[in-house]
């Protein structure tokens, strides 16, 4: 399985500001207030007030319930124009028998919250905890984009739920709040949705403040309640919202439903190298069948669109063969190539040792690129290659659009 490594830790990592910067003011409040059992959530209120005039967020630490453990990673998921509803930190709560806690910021003398953050602790399958923080704040009012800001900074994975109308305010308030250079958190996705690719490509094409790096995903959105268990497990790797059931051991990946896909996009055919290819490996599995070409294309086209996804290809495993290809790179037929050469060697060692249990995926890295590899469904001789930028990419998001992908091989 991935192991996913994140580069930041729960401790904020910017400094301090001095004593006389108004953002140094502390959050001071009551230890709690009575709690809104309006929802079956558990649900712990705080309020916090401040004398500085942009205040910054407290500490991600500080946010989440006594009752429940600290967690080891973090995401933070804001939505500033409030256009995705279909995001509720109550059903992932839910789905998880945790609870919430709701931190209301104030000012001195405020009659309004400044910024909502509400935050719940997620068992993943990995053993590791998983705090998931959903922010209220207007990026129309500078103390609250200094709040949503400054906590998007602290975590390990930062979501911003855009492509609404108002991006173009957005970026605009968002270049004039950071300066150059002095981003020092984690690389911002922005989503986007997937039936208005004009708003993507919007994001894309706009400044942002140099040193800060953005990665745009289009999703559909949709009000069923599992869709804010997937954009969890997208940005972070985890099947995340489901406690750990033990087992006799692991059972397939969960997977989004086809319908919600983005739409595919054409894929060139490779031909046979023209050099003979390496000898194969005596038969175990059966020889693929022929490949249809709209279904390479299908499948192909949803993977390239994964974060980082430099090359694709569909992969013979007995002779390591490309059968189709789909890249951005600009010598894709030698990456392929060589990672497809050493997938196929990999796939068939575990094979020959006969472990008996199936394998469900293959992952290594080399100096620019991670290369996942997962089987297809109903084709033991087929492999589905993804090649995936080291210094751009999103790992986890990358391996979560390839098990999307396979969903279309039918």
């Amino acid at each position: 399985m991935l192991s996913l490594k994140f580069k930041r830790t729960l401790t904020p990592s910017s400094p301090t500001p001095p004593a006389d910067d108004p953002r140094s003011a502390a959050w001071a409040g009551p230890s709690s207030l009575p709690a809104d059992l309006a929802t079956t959530v558990p649900v712990s209120t705080r309020e916090l007030r401040t004398r500085a005039e942009t205040p910054s967020a407290p500490p991600v630490q500080t946010l989440f319930s006594r009752d429940s453990v600290q967690p080891q990673q973090t995401v933070a998921v804001w939505d500033p124009a409030g256009s995705w509803p279909g995001f509720s930190i109550a059903q992932l709560a839910l789905a998880a028998h945790g609870r919430i806690s709701e931190i209301s910021l104030m000012q001195e003398q405020g009659t309004e919250p400044v910024a909502m953050l509400r935050s719940t602790v997620l068992p993943t399958p990995s053993g590791q905890s998983l705090g998931v923080i959903e922010v209220e704040a207007s990026f129309a009012d500078n103390r609250s984009l200094s709040v949503a800001l400054t906590l998007l900074e602290q975590v390990d994975r930062a979501v911003i739920l855009a492509g609404a109308n108002a991006d173009k305010d957005l970026i605009r308030r968002i270049n004039d709040f950071v300066r150059a250079d002095a981003w020092r958190g984690p690389s911002l996705l922005l989503v986007s949705p997937a039936d208005k690719p004009s708003r993507a490509d919007r994001l894309r094409r706009a400044t942002w403040p140099r040193g800060m790096k953005m990665h745009v995903l289009e999703l559909f959105s949709v009000n069923d309640p599992g869709w804010s268990q997937q954009l969890i497990s997208l940005v972070t790797g985890f099947a995340s919202g489901e406690p750990t059931v033990p087992g006799p051991g692991p059972g397939p990946v969960d997977e989004p439903e086809a319908a919600d896909l983005p739409v595919p996009v054409p894929v060139k055919a490779v031909p046979p190298p023209a050099s003979p290819p390496p000898a194969p490996v005596a038969a175990v599995a059966p020889a693929p069948a022929e490949v249809p070409p709209a279904v390479m294309e299908r499948v192909l086209g949803v993977l390239s669109m994964g974060v980082g996804v430099t090359a694709c290809a569909v992969v013979s495993v007995e002779n390591a063969r490309l059968l189709g290809m789909k890249s951005w790179s600009h010598d894709p037929l030698a990456l392929l190539e060589a990672a497809a050469r050493t997938g196929s060697a990999l796939w068939r060692a575990h094979r020959a040792l006969g472990a008996g249990q199936p394998l469900l995926e293959l992952s290594w890295s080399g100096p620019l690129h991670h290369h996942l590899v997962m089987p297809l469904p109903r084709q033991p001789g087929l492999l589905l290659l993804a090649c995936v930028e080291r210094e751009h990419g999103d790992l986890s998001a990358a391996r979560w659009q390839l098990a999307v992908a396979r969903k279309q091989w039918t």
